[in-house]
């Protein structure tokens, strides 16, 4: 679907500006990817998308409290990676 390619294309931009307000920007825009993901069945999508995002921006504390706060997949629960 052509709204959810959107959404993640500027989620990606966003975080890539490296500040809290484009990190709740992005949180905002992955709602909409989620709740889309949702309204198509496809939550085991949603669920490999956000589980590979999570993975790739682990070290950004910032980024994961603002999904956090809009409880957006494993974020909730995700810590860390030492090191």
């Amino acid at each position: 679907m052509k709204a959810i390619k959107l959404c993640r294309e500027m989620a990606k931009a966003a975080i890539a500006l490296r500040q809290r307000k484009n990190y709740g920007y992005a949180a905002g825009l992955l709602c909409r990817v989620r709740n889309l993901y949702d309204r198509l069945g496809e939550q085991a999508d949603w669920k490999n998308y956000i589980t590979a995002l999570k993975n790739k921006y682990a070290r950004f504390s910032a980024l994961r409290e603002e999904l956090k706060s809009r409880y957006i997949g494993d974020f909730i629960l995700s810590s860390p990676v030492p090191g």
